[in-house]
């Protein structure tokens, strides 16, 4: 489903990214401070781009689905604890640090992948996985052109699934 292989290739941008990360040295803190600033931004649009074209179409196909209550608050927590890592000055505690970080955001991200994923698969129609797969790649390329999470979403309702459109509607009002 293709809204599906844009989410897992999100993924695996973030993962590259976290990797590079863990490899930069404790003393250079120009480059740390810039990998951060960057994987947060890349975490920030991320987690509007699962909101709105997976989660919420998720809760209204299955209002019962209990993975859509929590799994997307992971992401609030990943941005404190990345903003975090620029605090830490000692070698042994940026190495542990960056990597238990990068340890439970690939956790985070394999369960999603693993278990979360699969309910989009049963509740949405492969024409709904186009459509939603075209308006996360639309607001994609929005929000990394401005580097920027407040933009306006309003021209890609358009792309919005017709059973969808109410509840991604509200979405939008709350990010704009």
């Amino acid at each position: 489903m293709e809204i599906l292989s844009a989410l897992v290739t999100e993924h695996k941008l973030i993962r590259n990214w976290l990797h590079k990360l863990c490899e930069v040295p404790h003393y250079d803190f120009i480059t740390r401070e810039i990998f951060i600033d960057f994987i947060k931004h890349l975490l920030a649009v991320h987690h509007q781009l699962e909101e709105v074209t997976f989660y919420t179409p998720l809760r209204v196909a299955n209002p019962m689905c209990p993975v859509t209550s929590t799994r997307h608050l992971d992401h609030g927590v990943f941005l404190i604890q990345l903003e975090n890592l620029k605090k830490i000055d000692e070698e042994t505690a940026w190495e542990t640090a960056t990597r238990e970080l990068q340890a439970v955001i690939e956790n985070h991200f394999g369960e999603e992948e693993s278990y979360v994923f699969l309910a989009g698969k049963s509740h949405f129609t492969p024409e709904e996985g186009k459509q939603l797969a075209l308006l996360f790649k639309k607001m994609q390329k929005k929000l990394h052109e401005q580097k920027s999470v407040k933009t306006d979403f309003w021209p890609f309702l358009v792309d919005v699934p017709p059973r969808f459109y109410r509840d991604v509607r509200s979405m939008f009002e709350a990010l704009t």
